[in-house]
């Protein structure tokens, strides 16, 4: 038996299915100070970081980019 996805769930209040909102960070060549101060003010405005996922491009250069969700507005 699977269980429903997050983005399938009802809220319990209202029984209408919770939507959610998505972000996606591009780390952009931030230096890690930039970076965390960025992340810490997605969490401070309710982001919740959910994935990471790192690409080679450019050769060995590579591109990491940060998915972040919240709660939407139904």
């Amino acid at each position: 038996l699977l269980s429903p996805s997050p983005a399938q769930t009802q809220d319990a209040t209202t029984k209408h299915p919770k939507t959610w909102r998505h972000l996606a960070l591009n780390d952009g060549g931030l230096n890690n100070g930039e970076l965390a101060r960025q992340i810490n003010q997605l969490g401070d405005d309710g982001w919740e970081l959910v994935d990471v996922e790192s690409f080679a491009s450019e050769g060995a250069k590579v591109k990491t980019v940060y998915y972040f969700k919240k709660p939407g507005d139904a």
